[in-house]
């Protein structure tokens, strides 16, 4: 929010046409954080100001473009994130670990990785799949124990910051995102790429990537048991698995950046007159 009061002070200073694109609300992200009431006010006041100074608001979906409008009276246009979509779908092309499972995020309560842990605990021992888990966080030694404490060493490996996630998803059967706040969900996107059925919290942007019994699974964020039902469901149901990863498949093709700009095109247009 800093860089966008900036940035919009600066444009009308020097009298150029602004266009802000918002990929989260800052308000709620230092509230689920816990940054403290002067972080959160600061934000705000800020988040106004860049939303206020803007020629054009986007948000990254359809949820954070009718959350902008709804908590901060202003206009936006929904345009999804764009993702490499040639580099996600080549991993198609190898042969996945059936019993494998990955998900791919920063290890920080938004995330909420514990719930997916308690999931994995919830399946019994002679069906529980591997996790791996790729991204780095505050939270990765709270996790870590947790895991320990479940005993769940043998199932879940902490792979830590990864350049290769395309790499992972080859190697995975389902991808998973259990987050309790999610503006879009990139990762979804790019595993829906790869061919691969998600599983994700039924919030934001992500229901909008996954159409529920078509190309993924959605559960009641926080609700591990429900978690643990689908990831079962879909491990061992291989026909619905092919089902749900064709169709994941041929819906990531919005997401190429060839269509994506044209969606910005539009907007660019717009705002020049």
């Amino acid at each position: 929010p800093k860089e966008a009061a900036i940035m919009g002070l600066a444009a009308k200073i020097l009298r150029l046409k602004h266009v802000y694109t918002v990929e989260g609300d800052p308000v709620i992200e230092t509230f689920i954080n816990k940054s403290g009431l002067k972080a959160t006010i600061t934000n705000k006041l800020l988040f106004k100001i860049g939303l206020r100074l803007a020629d054009e608001v986007v948000g990254c979906s359809r949820w954070m473009a009718t959350h902008i409008e709804k908590t901060y009276g202003r206009k936006a246009t929904p345009i999804w994130n764009p993702i490499d979509h040639e580099k996600f779908s080549n991993t198609t092309e190898h042969q996945p670990d059936q019993q494998t499972i990955l998900t791919a995020a920063r290890l920080d309560k938004v995330k909420d990785i514990e719930t997916l842990l308690h999931a994995i605990e919830d399946i019994e021992p002679m069906n529980r799949p591997k996790l791996l888990i790729a991204g780095d966080g505050p939270l990765r030694e709270t996790l870590n124990e947790i895991a320990k404490t479940k005993k769940l060493q043998d199932n879940v490996i902490f792979l830590g910051h990864r350049t290769d996630v395309e790499k992972l998803m080859a190697k995975a059967s389902i991808f998973i995102l259990p987050s309790i706040y999610e503006p879009f969900g990139m990762a979804a996107a790019e595993a829906m790429a790869a061919g691969k059925p998600v599983i994700a919290s039924n919030i934001g942007g992500l229901r909008e990537i996954v159409d529920h019994g078509v190309n993924g699974l959605l559960f009641t964020p926080k609700n591990h048991h429900e978690l643990a039902q689908h990831i079962t469901k879909l491990l061992q149901d291989k026909k619905l698995w092919t089902t749900f990863s064709q169709n994941a498949r041929e819906k990531s093709v919005i997401y190429k950046p060839e269509n994506i700009a044209k969606r910005y095109l539009e907007v660019y247009r717009r705002c020049l007159g």
